[in-house]
């Protein structure tokens, strides 16, 4: 037990060396190819927010557009609706003029 608590160079060179040659091996294999998903996915969901920010602002435009057709739309219903009844009251007015002779 008392070997266990007994510094031994030896062992700490190739623990220091070991792991110097893991951080390399990982660096050359696994970070640099770890670095550049995490690049291309931030790049990727930054074009998907302003790809998200372009459609949102079509739709808006397209809203108002559409907001003003449905206005325009219903003011003219309206006065069509108007002229209907301005028309029916003109031909029955005429109508009840012929029959009351």
């Amino acid at each position: 037990m008392e070997r266990l608590l007994q510094p031994d160079t030896g062992l700490m060179i190739w623990t220091v060396v070991t792991f110097l040659g893991l951080v390399l091996v990982l660096g050359k294999f696994a970070w640099k190819p770890l670095l550049q998903a995490l690049n291309e996915r931030e790049a990727g969901i930054k074009r998907a927010i302003e790809d998200a920010q372009g459609a949102r602002a079509a739709a808006e435009r397209r809203l108002k557009q559409v907001t003003k057709d449905v206005k325009r739309a219903r003011t003219a219903a309206a006065k069509s609706k108007m002229d209907l009844a301005d028309c029916w009251h003109h031909y029955f007015s005429r109508a009840v003029g012929l029959f009351s002779v």
